[in-house]
């Protein structure tokens, strides 16, 4: 058996080339993974109410997640910023 803990190469991972130099040139996400959960429960427009039973949180938690996700990403609302997420190749990372 070859290589270190018994594995041979022929059992290694092998990285994607486009997929990796994708996550490397990416942007880091800005969000809190709570901020990011919220805005991806909110990609269809959401209500709040919905959003609120799924997570637990108060509809005002909700709202101020939005709110800060909105902000951090410097977009005008929760559907620019799911599309802004969806075009950085954020939404594969959680």
């Amino acid at each position: 058996m070859g290589g270190e803990g018994g594995y041979g190469l022929d059992v290694l991972p092998f990285a994607v080339p486009a997929l990796a130099a994708d996550a490397l040139t990416a942007p880091a996400c800005p969000l809190t993974p709570r901020e990011f959960q919220v805005l991806r429960l909110a990609e269809y427009d959401t209500p709040v109410a919905s959003i609120a039973r799924r997570t637990q949180p108060s509809h005002g938690t909700v709202r101020n997640h939005l709110a800060a996700a909105v902000g951090k990403l410097g977009v005008a609302s929760r559907a620019e910023a799911f599309r802004m997420a969806h075009e950085h190749g954020w939404l594969q990372m959680w």
